[in-house]
């Protein structure tokens, strides 16, 4: 996960577990919002802010959109 160090510090262990880097591109995070899931919890989202040419650039995300775009796919087990 030494590609995107923010994700690895805005996000829980057991979130990390479920995720690994996709590709040999570097996608840069900004962890921007929680949103309610009206269940008293929330959902994180993160806006891909690098590099420009991602075809998810500026766009907010959350961990399951990461994963829907490629930015980062659950592990094999």
């Amino acid at each position: 996960m030494k590609n995107l160090k923010a994700l690895k510090f805005l996000t829980t262990e057991d979130e990390l577990k479920e995720v690994l880097i996709v590709g040999k591109e570097v996608v840069k995070l900004r962890r921007t919002f929680n949103q309610s899931d009206f269940k008293g919890g929330y959902i994180k989202f993160w806006r891909v802010i690098g590099p420009k040419t991602h075809r998810s650039y500026e766009s907010d995300l959350s961990l399951e959109g990461l994963k829907e775009w490629g930015v980062i796919t659950p592990k094999e087990i």
